[in-house]
């Protein structure tokens, strides 16, 4: 499977309201299923789903620098 990144403000904030949660100690987890996964499998030359990820890391561990 193929990764891509959520760079979009409005699917972070879509992802906080109405995703489950997990919390770990060093991270939590926000899944929401992606229901036009396989409008965008269609789409796609080779006929894959892909995997859509964003990071958002609190200030908590460092500057910018050190969180990228």
């Amino acid at each position: 499977m193929k990764h891509s990144a959520i760079k979009e403000n409005h699917l972070y904030n879509k992802v906080f309201r109405r995703g489950e949660r997990f919390i770990g100690k060093l991270v939590t987890v926000h899944i929401l299923t992606d229901y036009a996964a396989k409008k965008r499998m269609l789409a796609h030359p080779q006929r894959r789903y892909t995997n859509r990820i964003g990071l958002a890391v609190t200030k908590k561990i460092g500057g910018a620098v050190e969180r990228n």
